[in-house]
């Protein structure tokens, strides 16, 4: 275990975070709907993301979608923990456990607020969600899992995407403040900041799903009957 003070890192996290968020420009729904012709801000609700890609190619090309997006926040977030690993602050809290977040986040905003095309991007959940699968795989899958489990019942694809972000959240705010038994210290008040920057910045962005579903009209993503379609089309091939 090395000591570190963050005077002798910070052009590293700079660097890293400039990556993450280069990363975040990719957007791989406006790729792979250009492949098959179209691009997908001109379809459905315009967003480029996981769900309006479901809604307008199916769930294959959704699911790639979606694993492609979780990839994109993992990559980042893993590069900076590796760098991080070991190394302590002079307050005693492991860099490991604050920086990769904000290596995951600025991917986020990369991907929500894109140079490349005007800062007019997609909502980030699924990039999200990969920060926090990287950080806590058995918390995060099984917080997906319920989650794809709600929308697959419920067909209301921001409920659940808004709900495994802020539980992920408040998860991690909580398992920390408590390993670090209540300390209080500037690195654990950047990594609650940035917690909350991720929350509130998924709610800003599905403001008008909120508007929507306060008045009944939300988009509803129909997976059960895109598995009856795919079943179905199986079935009349044997």
């Amino acid at each position: 275990m090395t000591t570190v003070a963050f005077s002798e890192i910070w052009w590293v996290v700079l660097i890293v975070c400039l990556g993450a968020y280069a990363i975040g420009n990719v957007n791989f729904a406006v790729i792979l709907s250009k492949v098959r012709g179209k691009d997908i801000r001109s379809l459905g609700s315009g967003n480029p993301g996981t769900m309006n890609m479901l809604r307008n190619y199916g769930l294959r090309m959704g699911m790639i979608t979606f694993l492609l997006d979780v990839l994109k926040g993992v990559i980042p977030t893993m590069v900076l923990f590796l760098i991080c690993l070991g190394k302590q602050s002079p307050s005693g809290v492991m860099w490991q456990d604050v920086l990769p977040y904000i290596a995951g986040v600025s991917c986020v905003l990369g991907h929500n607020f894109p140079v490349a095309t005007g800062f007019k991007g997609g909502k980030g959940i699924a990039s999200t969600l990969g920060m926090f699968l990287f950080m806590h795989p058995i918390v995060g899958a099984i917080t997906v899992l319920g989650v794809l489990l709600y929308i697959i019942l419920a067909e209301y694809g921001s409920v659940g995407s808004l709900v495994a972000v802020s539980f992920l959240s408040l998860y991690i705010m909580i398992e920390t403040a408590v390993r670090y038994r209540g300390m209080f210290c500037i690195e654990l008040l950047v990594l609650d900041l940035v917690l909350i920057l991720s929350v509130a910045m998924s709610f800003w962005l599905h403001r008008t799903n909120i508007r929507r579903l306060i008045y009944g009209t939300e988009n509803r993503v129909q997976i059960r009957k895109m598995l009856r379609q795919i079943f179905a089309k199986k079935e009349s091939r044997k």
